[in-house]
């Protein structure tokens, strides 16, 4: 997990802010969260640009993973309405975003 998580944190993210933090909670297991002073409040009012720039780490998480053979399941945290209030609010340092486990081998499909 480790080494896809030190290759993904250097995705692109527009205006270059990158917001993920990601918070090792086991050998298999991660979450990934919003930093929430690393977000445009002034410029992103909604939330919305902040969920498209998690989706590009996720994304790119997703391709190291396949690159290593593996394939990743990440689950989603809060529905983007509830994660656009708790964006909107301020209030908290880190808002939880997915859950990342452990990256399984990933199927071989057979060529016809």
């Amino acid at each position: 997990m480790r080494t896809l998580l030190a290759a993904a944190i250097r995705a692109p993210s527009p205006h270059n802010v990158q917001p993920w933090r990601v918070h090792i909670l086991g050998p298999d297991q991660a979450e990934l969260q919003i930093e929430e002073h690393r977000t445009l409040p002034a410029e992103d009012v909604e939330g919305s640009f902040i969920i498209l720039t998690m989706g590009m780490f996720l994304e790119t998480l997703r391709i190291v993973a396949a690159h290593h053979g593996l394939a990743l399941d990440a689950r989603a945290g809060p529905r983007p309405r509830r994660l656009h209030r708790r964006l909107a609010s301020r209030t908290e340092a880190q808002i939880p975003f997915a859950r990342l486990p452990s990256a399984s081998r990933a199927k071989r499909c057979s060529s016809f």
